[in-house]
């Protein structure tokens, strides 16, 4: 995660609408994906994930590793034992798998594999709580510049709808007027309210999303490596882009992991029912028995040799094996086409974004620039008398208006960046 820190960078401020906010409570894009990749819970239950699978594999490779068995016991009575074991004895066994047509072998490489799927389940659940807090984040930027852009409109209609009356009595506006821009005063003052609303909410979703008592973001311009990422953008295709995005995916990366593991969990479960060669030896000290029982003589006794054994009949239990195998198999299969639809959803749906609102927020922000100089062109004119009213509040509903969806397309736009970048490169890029 602190690779994410070195690739942000800042890009020119929105429209005018950048808030310098300097409080010890603000935090920045950079500072949020850091301590959302901390103290987030899906990515510690990732890190719990892991660290199951490798004591599995811990375990697994124990099979492969001599069996050391302490023994003991004793006991008082005349009759003998079962199966002719000797009371009152002492002793260490030792058994070692010497060979089983690969099994532990496959068990091995099954749960190899799971460590490894567990590495990318951590990096994919990365990723996706970077996006996570990235979106909220880009949210409450976006709130916060609408919010900024309703105050601008309030006032501005505020000044007109305090001086109403008083032009209504001299006669210099109509009754129609009067009501309109008192009404377009009502109508923003409402707006800011909830786009108010609307940023406090952003704000306090983040600041659950980070366990952090944020009043404010740092900079409303600060953004993330835009430039960078519409350079690889120009320089490839999407097709490019799309292999690239496979190459680097986690997701594909754990679900071949996954199909791996089913795969060599399937050979294991299809060699249970071979022969198994041992090694086995034993050394104990016991007392000694004859026909008549325990003579209170204490002999030592050791053994070495070679153990064969074969599973004839389980009542259908290594079949049942095999099966669960196989539709795990198949699972994995099936998981591995749905994130790759995914991924390639993801990317291509960004990437179109991408191109056509590098377009529109070209051509938003001509018009905002236009309907600006016009709105000041009819405010000059309606000042002097050779506009109505009527015309100040239409050409100010329009720059408003534009300003507005020049912001939410501007933030769409950031935010599909973002979705782009870290989906094809991951955090590490």
């Amino acid at each position: 995660m602190h690779r994410v820190v070195a690739i942000i960078t800042a890009i020119a401020s929105l429209s005018g609408t950048a808030m310098a906010q300097t409080d010890q409570s603000c935090i920045a894009f950079e500072d949020a994906l850091a301590i959302s990749g901390e103290i987030n819970p899906q990515i510690e239950g990732a890190e719990a994930e892991r660290d199951l699978a490798r004591a599995n594999l811990l375990a697994t490779l124990s099979q492969n590793r001599p069996q050391v068995v302490f023994f003991a016991q004793t006991g008082q009575g005349d009759g003998r034992l079962q199966n002719n074991q000797r009371d009152n004895q002492v002793g260490i066994q030792l058994q070692q798998t010497l060979y089983n047509f690969g099994a532990n072998k496959m068990a091995r490489a099954s749960a190899q594999e799971q460590v490894q799927a567990a590495e990318y389940s951590i990096a994919e659940t990365q990723v996706r709580v970077a996006q996570e807090t990235g979106t909220a984040y880009l949210e409450a930027l976006r709130s916060a510049a609408i919010q900024v852009l309703t105050e601008e409109q309030e006032q501005y209609y505020l000044q007109d709808a305090m001086t109403a009356d008083e032009r209504l009595r001299a006669q210099a506006i109509t009754i129609a007027d009067a009501s309109q821009v008192k009404a377009s005063a009502a109508i923003a003052t409402s707006q800011r309210i909830d786009a108010t609303l609307v940023r406090d909410q952003a704000l306090t979703r983040l600041a659950l999303l980070l366990d952090f008592d944020t009043a404010c973001t740092t900079g409303l311009s600060a953004f993330i490596y835009a430039d960078d990422t519409e350079d690889v953008i120009e320089r490839e295709t999407l097709d490019s882009i799309l292999d690239v995005a496979a190459r680097n995916a986690a997701s594909l990366k754990r679900a071949q992991s996954q199909i791996r593991s089913a795969r060599a969990t399937t050979e294991q479960n299809r060699r249970a029912g071979l022969p198994v060669i041992s090694f086995q030896a034993f050394a104990a000290y016991e007392e000694d028995i004859d026909v008549n029982g325990p003579t209170g003589d204490f002999i030592t006794r050791d053994r070495i040799g070679l153990n064969v054994t074969s599973q004839l009949y389980s009542g259908g239990l290594g079949k049942a094996r095999v099966d669960d195998s196989l539709a795990r198999l198949r699972s994995a299969n099936s998981e591995l086409t749905s994130a790759r639809i995914a991924l390639e959803d993801t990317v291509t749906r960004s990437w179109v974004r991408i191109q056509a609102q590098q377009e529109t927020l070209k051509a938003l922000a001509d018009a905002r620039i236009n309907y600006r100089t016009q709105l000041d062109s009819i405010q000059s004119e309606y000042r002097i008398g050779t506009r109505p009213l009527g015309d100040v509040v239409q050409a100010a509903e329009r720059y408003y208006s534009t300003a507005s969806q020049e912001i939410n397309t501007r933030y769409q736009y950031y935010n599909n960046l973002f979705t782009l970048r870290t989906t094809v490169f991951g955090l590490d890029e």
